[in-house]
């Protein structure tokens, strides 16, 4: 996340990182979810975010500006949501995806 942030751009993990993070930062429990997204006709690999509000958890996509993401989402794995459960994402990155060129927006 502060990867992410120093650089100004990211790909769908670095976004959905930094908003886990701020998430996090103001008392929400928040997920990073790793699957694929329905998009122009095929299906890409990606990351979003889930969100517990209300005691309902709530799919967010920052890359597509989605709250609530929407039913192009399949879920393949749900990461945990304490911070320090995030370091192995390095680890299972997709490869190509730290060409990514999409800035981060405040």
């Amino acid at each position: 996340a502060e990867e992410a942030l120093k650089a100004g751009r990211a790909d769908c993990t670095g976004h959905a990182l930094v908003l886990v993070r701020q998430l996090g930062a103001r008392g929400f429990t928040a997920r990073l979810v790793t699957g694929f997204v329905y998009d122009d006709g095929r299906l890409a690999r990606h990351r979003w975010v889930l969100v517990q509000l209300d005691g309902a958890w709530v799919a967010v996509d920052p890359m597509y500006d989605e709250a609530p993401a929407s039913a192009r989402h399949i879920a393949l794995i749900v990461h945990g949501a304490a911070p320090d459960d995030l370091a192995f994402v390095d680890d299972v990155a997709f490869a190509g995806w730290d060409q990514a060129t999409v800035e981060i927006v405040p």
